[in-house]
């Protein structure tokens, strides 16, 4: 392109509009009057001619420039509140629910005071009051509560209706939730310690029953069933099971033991005669803390030890018994229903009514336990941490005053024992299981232990219960 203001384009880049009759007057004056012009002006015209034929496109482009705007949001912190003019007296409330499912109300009740100085001093000016409300519950005591509970109960008592009528609430009952209050007052400033909701309420009933002439009395617990692992016998075991001996709560006696019959060694024996020794080594090099309670422990053995090998006792995964309040014992004497180690008795859960002894004394605030063998005919499931039955549906006909003195288990005298008993009261005998004695015992020559020797059980007034040398709860000489 030539530069503006040339001879050939002379208006500059943006040409000027024409008129339409000028192409055909240059092209007449370049072919007519071609001899006149000069061969170099000829070709200028030539092209300025073609360019003007040639149609020309322009592409005008624009740059646009867009704003975009951003928008940053920044937070504005809220500004503190007022510092206070006075003491803040309001009170505040919070509700927790602990792990044993007790609900826990806190709160907070501020008041004026004097200089903190004064207040320091003062013994009421910073305190904590503890309120434990519990609602203590009323006895099941009527055929239809019952029936409500356990629907088969008809079935093994033909009158039952008129066997609850006779009956009333028994004193038990209501003992033994002042036992379980006076355990929460115990422990009212360890809130870990106190009774968990479950174990609470796990009496639903206890009620004195009489037969229809008078002749029987038995008394019936109502509540759940945990198991007891306890007991051993060398006598007919000769081993013992590892998971039962080394659970938590577990201990080689029972409330119902005998001299021992043969001269066999209670497995158990060598284990804690290891332990004996072990413990010996070990107490030297611990701490002050831990050789306190190693001391305790290689002061217990040797006694624990010399009983085992003396007398046997009840074998809980082998032997159907049950348990009672320990708190129950301070009653004998007092109440015809009162319920002593060796009473018979029977166990309704459901469909099955299983013939059994009371065979140990538990915790005092504690109700409804069995051992592991009846517990396995309800629940195979059952173990030491395992229950068969967590709801209140569980019977516990105790007879009182049916203890015989303790001996090895004959499980069918059991079995006729229970059935007289039971039929006595009203009870269908013939729905009473049958156990199968499962360890097959084979006496040898009994072990004479002198008359009042060291392991010798001591006669206890009554139905010939013996005391154990080892209290069987704090398990203690």
């Amino acid at each position: 392109m030539s530069p503006p203001g040339s001879l050939l384009q002379p208006w500059g880049s943006e040409p000027p509009k024409r008129p339409r009759w000028i192409v055909p007057l240059v092209v007449a004056l370049a072919v007519g009057g071609g001899v006149l012009m000069v061969p170099a002006v000829k070709r200028g015209v030539v092209r300025l001619v073609d360019r003007m034929r040639t149609e020309r496109v322009v592409v005008k482009r624009e740059v646009v420039e867009k704003i975009v705007e951003k928008r940053v949001e920044v937070p504005v912190p809220t500004p503190p509140p007022a510092l206070p003019e006075g003491p803040s007296l309001s009170s505040q409330k919070d509700a927790a629910t602990m792990f044993s499912g007790v609900k826990v109300v806190s709160k907070i009740e501020p008041e004026k005071g004097k200089r903190a100085t004064t207040e320091r001093g003062s013994a009421d000016s910073y305190q904590v009051e503890v309120t434990v409300k519990v609602r203590v519950p009323e006895a099941a005591r009527t055929y239809e509560e019952l029936c409500g509970i356990n629907p088969a109960l008809p079935g093994f008592f033909p009158g039952l209706r008129d066997l609850l009528k006779r009956g009333k609430v028994s004193g038990f009952y209501h003992h033994a939730y002042a036992v379980k209050q006076a355990a929460v007052k115990t422990n009212i400033l360890r809130l870990d310690r106190l009774l968990s909701r479950h174990n609470f309420y796990d009496l639903e009933t206890a009620l004195e029953l009489e037969g229809a002439e008078g002749k029987q009395k038995a008394l019936w617990l109502q509540g759940e069933m945990d198991v007891v692992s306890d007991g051993s016998d060398g006598d007919r075991m000769e081993s013992f099971d590892d998971y039962l001996y080394k659970s938590q709560h577990f201990q080689p006696s029972t409330s119902y033991g005998w001299a021992k019959v043969t001269d066999k060694v209670n497995p158990l024996v060598p284990r804690l005669e290891a332990e004996l020794a072990e413990l010996k080594a070990k107490v030297g090099g611990a701490g002050s803390a831990e050789k306190k309670a190693m001391q305790a422990r290689i002061a217990e053995l040797p006694t624990r030890i010399g009983d085992l090998k003396k007398r046997s006792y009840l074998i809980a995964q082998e032997d159907p018994f049950v348990v009672i309040p320990l708190s129950f014992r301070s009653f004998k004497g007092s109440s015809a229903y009162t319920p002593s180690i060796g009473d018979y008795a029977v166990v309704i859960c459901g469909e099955k009514m299983l013939p059994a002894i009371v065979g140990d004394y538990g915790p005092s605030e504690k109700c409804g336990e069995a051992s592991l063998r009846i517990a396995r005919e309800i629940d195979p499931k059952a173990g030491p941490y395992n229950r068969p039955v967590s709801d209140l549906k569980v019977t516990y006909l105790i007879f009182p005053g049916s203890a015989e003195k303790p001996r090895q288990p004959d499980y069918e005298e059991w079995h006729a024992k229970c059935s007289e008993l039971l039929g006595k009261l009203g009870g269908d005998p013939a729905k009473l299981h049958h156990w199968e004695d499962r360890l097959k015992a084979k006496l040898a020559v009994p072990v004479v232990v002198p008359e009042g020797g060291e392991g010798a059980a001591a006669e206890t007034e009554g139905g010939g219960e013996k005391e154990n040398p080892i209290d069987p709860v704090s398990k203690k000489p």
